[in-house]
């Protein structure tokens, strides 16, 4: 009986029996290739993501809502109950998130024409807002040219060149500043006028672009990235946040919301 058992065991082989050394170089080697595949696209994916995601910077402020009453003015106890300043808070904030505010703010600034510059890349493009060496005066005078690149190019002696695509047709005119462009153009004229008194040979090289903006689009924009939140209940205090990717837009919105 002992002796058959023996040779059981001893036919059955044990793990180490078992491995094969081959194989699982063959498994190993299949396996590295795919593993430093995955690593070097990781990587670059990476790379990628932080060189090419702009950006964001967020502005805040502060509202004290303040409201003299008849009452406080005469000296008499205030008769709002708690519940009662709530709802006031909350009809401020609904307040400041209409259109009817939003609308004012996208008026008195800049933000109906859009002013950008390419970087070495095309997927690489800065938001100007209001530190662009130009700025054009003119509207719209066709719905299609809404959102379209206006390529612009300062040259020397006070020249600009300006072109654009619409409809396979190409459109182009060099001018002064200050001078009329597409005058007879069906989809826009505009007037360019330089922001600086020197330009740098960064102005020159640079390749600018601006877009004439849809203003309902703008107006929802700004009031879908404006937040507004109750930040003290008894000093009845609301504070406003805005995200954007231009750190000056963003600060300009919220101040002057905050005046509106």
């Amino acid at each position: 009986m002992e002796n058959n058992n023996n040779d059981t065991e001893a036919e059955a082989g044990g793990p180490v029996d078992d491995f094969n050394l081959g194989l699982l170089i063959y498994v190993v080697n299949q396996s590295v290739v795919w593993l430093v595949l995955i690593i070097i696209i990781s990587i670059t994916l990476s790379v990628i993501y932080l060189r090419y995601t702009p950006r964001i910077y967020q502005a805040n402020g502060a509202l004290m809502m303040k409201t003299e009453k008849t009452t406080q003015i005469l000296g008499v106890k205030a008769l709002l109950q708690p519940d009662q300043d709530e709802a006031e808070v909350s009809r401020e904030i609904q307040l400041i998130k209409s259109n009817l505010l939003v609308t004012r703010v996208v008026n008195v600034l800049p933000l109906q024409i859009g002013y950008y510059k390419e970087g070495k890349t095309k997927f690489i493009t800065t938001d100007l807002y209001t530190s662009s060496p130009f700025v054009v005066m003119g509207d719209p005078k066709k719905d299609e040219i809404i959102n379209t690149s206006i390529y612009v190019k300062l040259l020397e002696r006070g020249k600009v060149y300006m072109g654009f695509s619409m409809n396979g047709k190409e459109y182009e005119e060099t001018q002064d500043t200050g001078h009329v462009f597409f005058k007879d153009n069906p989809y826009f004229s505009v007037i360019v006028h330089l922001t600086k008194a020197h330009l740098t040979p960064e102005d020159f090289s640079g390749i600018y672009f601006f877009k004439f903006l849809n203003k309902i689009d703008v107006i929802d924009e700004v009031a879908d990235k404006l937040v507004v939140i109750p930040a003290d209940d008894k000093s009845k205090t609301v504070g406003l946040q805005y995200n954007d990717r231009n750190p000056v837009r963003a600060k300009d919105i919220v101040s002057t919301m905050s005046t509106e």
